[in-house]
């Protein structure tokens, strides 16, 4: 995600340069963001539910590749067509943003410390926007558009290759996990307890009978024989454990192979009929998780405002260089400056959201009296045309937008712990796809005079907290939570 910031953010200052190469209007030159947003809600559809089933892992390191890939494309490219082929698919890479907020899912259970652990997230990825226009600025003026791209490429390989030995899979075991012996046992070993998922590996380390765990669906089960190691499915790996091991056996849980330390009477053979793993598409099951997800109006009021929200960023990213360097007579270099300086904002912002300890419907009423602000202060704005005006209100939107957008997507997950992957998805898909959309007006507005732009930008805000404060952090309509419909059964409790 730093790698994908820093790429948006660090042609901004550059985009009139960048649309007199390829011989565009800088409207159509901003359309690029567009398309990059447009795609990454494209992608968010499947990576969630990928994530689920076959782990947030796998999913991370294939976007963190496609990264590296698109920025050569834009790099080297050569035509407005080439380079729009590049920003969509670096927006399919930026769709990791669902596994990775998944992942805070997986590892943070109440809503608070999650809010925390994203805002401290957030602070670090938007080191890239707070240095990105300024070092792009600079670069491009010395050395052409081309060479920031160039630099994150490589970075983005170095990132990708250092993630292959770091990253470690944090999702909990799909529904569909299945057993080659039964409910009581696999191979000859006998199950000797089950538990929540949760208290799984304490209780484990804490019994003498234990030596070593596995999962069915969402509960795990202590098992009297030792797992040695388990890897991500492959036939090939797993055979080469039995021969390790002696021919002491291995067992299929979920997605993964297990080698096992009691001998089975006969060692496995080669060709056993292996289980098929399950299907990363199941429609039946998708169907099911998104009914329940959206079967909620909070969560449906929830999506709207991420989405309103979301647009107010893009539409700065998408005309701020466009305005300060035609509208207002500033230099490629200041603009860069000011560029930066809207990030550090946003990053000041962020460190705020990571220092709260408030639930988030708290922190979405603490926020609406400085949101509100935020509105006047950008409609005085539009009404005085003048750049201190403009830059003041910019940054002061900057940062005090980036705790509510945090407490949205923390409160969004809510209840929602064993479809983290399909939920996160559904979120920040509606958040980019409707930001995709309602931000084109405010660049429209943008290529005609930057009050204009204003003016949307201030009645966007109102209209968010409007919905806000009606359907979401109301301290009366917040009292009665989401629940799950009975009809639609949690896929986490299923038993096998």
């Amino acid at each position: 995600m730093l790698v994908d910031y820093s790429c948006t953010d660090q042609y901004q200052p550059n985009i009139p340069a960048m649309a007199k190469f390829f011989m565009v209007s800088p409207t159509e030159m901003g359309f690029t963001i567009q398309i990059h947003l447009l795609f990454c809600a494209l992608g968010m559809t499947v990576v969630g539910p990928l994530s689920d089933r076959i782990g947030r892992r796998p999913v991370i390191l294939a976007c963190q590749l496609m990264q590296a890939i698109s920025t050569v494309t834009c790099m080297c490219a050569s035509s407005i067509g080439w380079f729009m082929a590049g920003r969509a698919i670096q927006g399919l890479a930026a769709s990791v943003y669902v596994a990775i907020l998944a992942s805070m899912r997986d590892c943070f259970d109440d809503a608070a410390s999650r809010q925390r652990a994203m805002g401290a997230m957030m602070s670090v990825m938007l080191i890239g926007p707070i240095f990105a226009p300024a070092v792009g600025g600079y670069l491009a003026s010395d050395f052409g558009w081309r060479c920031p791209f160039g630099l994150l490429a490589i970075f983005a390989v170095a990132l990708a290759c250092i993630s292959y030995h770091v990253i470690h899979e944090t999702a909990p075991a799909h529904e569909e996990a299945s057993n080659l012996a039964g409910d009581n046992d696999v191979g000859n070993f006998e199950v000797v307890s089950t538990m929540d998922l949760r208290g799984c590996q304490e209780a484990c380390v804490s019994s003498d009978d234990c030596r070593g765990v596995s999962f069915q669906g969402s509960r795990c089960e202590l098992w009297t024989a030792r797992v040695e190691a388990s890897v991500a499915d492959s036939t090939s790996v797993c055979l080469s454990f039995r021969r390790r091991s002696g021919g002491k056996g291995f067992g299929f849980q979920g997605t993964e192979w297990q080698t096992l330390a009691r001998p089975l009477p006969s060692p496995p053979s080669p060709l056993l009929p292996f289980p098929p793993l399950p299907s990363p598409l199941l429609p039946l099951g998708a169907v099911k998780d998104v009914s329940r997800t959206l079967s909620c109006r909070r969560r449906l009021l929830i999506l709207v405002c991420v989405g309103t929200t979301k647009s107010l960023f893009d539409v700065v990213i998408s005309s701020n260089g466009y305005i300060l360097e035609k509208q207002f007579g500033q230099t490629l270099k200041q603009t860069a400056g000011f560029t930066a300086m809207f990030a550090t904002a946003c990053a000041l912002g962020s460190v705020v959201a990571g220092q709260l300890h408030q639930e988030p419907t708290d922190v979405l009423r603490l926020f609406t009296p400085l949101m509100t602000f935020s509105a006047s202060a950008l409609i005085v704005a539009g009404i005085s045309d003048n750049i201190v005006w403009y830059l003041s209100s910019i940054c002061f939107l900057q940062f005090v937008v980036f705790p509510p957008i945090i407490a949205y997507h923390a409160e969004f997950s809510r209840d929602l712990e064993d479809i983290a992957g399909t939920a996160t998805s559904l979120d920040l898909c509606a958040q980019y796809f409707l930001s995709s959309l309602l931000s084109i007006v405010g660049l429209h507005a943008a290529a005609s005079d930057a009050s204009a732009m204003l003016f949307v930008l201030g009645g966007t805000v109102l209209v968010t907290e409007i919905l806000t404060w009606c359907g979401i952090a109301n301290p009366d309509f917040s009292k009665s939570e989401c629940e799950p419909l009975i009809a639609y059964e949690s896929t986490a409790t299923k038993t096998l």
